[in-house]
């Protein structure tokens, strides 16, 4: 059986996702030199790309309305008027060959993947771009940059990917887990 991707759980918010394990929340904590490694090589050029990316693309976003900027207020986003949301038909990926290898690997780029946010800039394709739960699990996103600075959000994102997967990740699991409240 396949990783189950972005896509699919979005799709299917009624599957059920085991969390990681205490062993696998100290793996994340403490990563192996295996994926230290791996780390050491990847988050160069991920910050590097991602922080070109979100400057890139700032601009030709559009700020959030008064509504989605209470909402992200409280999904705890501490400068929602800073936030920028863009519908792109496709979204970017790195053009060095080993991060964009890495980044598919883990599902992005795909046409499934609905959304994605890189820095303050969340990005949807057209089928997303009125979705309020995809922009919630978005803005969780922002909420988290914000939290762990961008450094330390790329770090322990990919981190979790390595050691969890995406589904299993901590860090989408608060995403799922926030995107339905209702306010």
């Amino acid at each position: 059986m396949s990783a189950l991707t972005p896509a699919m759980l979005m799709m299917n918010p009624k599957m059920v996702v085991f969390p990681p394990t205490r062993p696998e929340l100290l793996r994340i904590e403490y990563p192996s030199d295996y994926v230290q490694a791996k780390l050491a090589h990847l988050l160069p050029l991920a910050q590097a790309w991602y922080q070109q990316t979100e400057q890139e693309l700032y601009s030709s976003g559009r700020a959030l309305n008064p509504q989605e900027q209470v909402i992200a207020l409280k999904l705890a986003v501490q400068a929602p008027e800073q936030v920028r949301v863009l519908v792109l038909d496709e979204f970017p990926l790195p053009k060095q060959e080993v991060l964009k290898q890495a980044a598919t690997e883990f599902g992005f780029g795909t046409e499934s993947e609905l959304a994605r946010t890189i820095g303050s800039v969340i990005l949807l394709k057209p089928s997303a771009s009125h979705d309020p739960v995809v922009l919630q699990h978005e803005l969780v996103h922002i909420s988290q940059i914000e939290r762990l600075g961008r450094a330390g959000f790329i770090e322990r994102y990919l981190s979790e990917l390595f050691i969890v997967g995406y589904a299993r990740a901590p860090l989408e699991l608060e995403a799922y887990a926030k995107q339905y409240l209702d306010f």
